[in-house]
């Protein structure tokens, strides 16, 4: 079976309807291919676009004019075997970046988050503090929760994970 794709205009569509509703979008973007789902989600104001293993010059520009979150997936690319994305270009852009595992069977047998930061470190070219930040604060803003999880702060809710799951 062929994997489907929606095209922008189909996306634009998707997102009017969803915008009826009050759902807010996480747009899934440029993991194989310039696919202009960046430029979309950033027009319908997504709180996050995410993969962006394959970025260009105008996918950069438009993350830095907007408040959308840049979530990478590091772990998939080293399944998959295919580019890790240019997290360096993003940073380097103030455009906020976060990390995230993309835990599922087909593409990434792994939720362990303590390989998404190394990754974030080895192959995305991440300082350590950056990859933390990317994986706890920043994580938590691209799923609307950074108000009461992802840093250690009075009021904030702490979760804790055994064996890293």
């Amino acid at each position: 079976m062929r994997k489907r794709l929606f095209s922008v205009d189909e996306t634009n569509k998707l997102l009017d309807a969803a915008a009826k509703y009050g759902l807010p979008p996480k747009i899934h973007a440029n993991q194989l291919s310039i696919s202009g789902g960046v430029q979309v989600g950033v027009k319908h104001n997504a709180v996050s676009v995410d993969h962006l293993e394959i970025t260009d010059k105008e996918a950069v520009r438009c993350l830095s004019k907007s408040n959308t979150i840049a979530t990478l997936l590091p772990s998939c690319s080293l399944f998959l075997g295919i580019p890790f994305a240019n997290a360096r270009n993003l940073i380097d852009a103030d455009i906020p970046v976060a990390l995230a595992s993309d835990f599922n069977p087909g593409s990434t047998p792994s939720g362990n988050m303590n390989l998404v930061v190394s990754l974030g470190c080895i192959k995305l070219k991440m300082l350590p503090e950056e990859a933390i930040n990317a994986a706890t604060l920043n994580g938590a803003a691209a799923i609307q929760l950074s108000d009461i999880t992802g840093s250690i702060a009075i009021g904030k809710k702490q979760t804790y994970s055994l064996h890293g799951q």
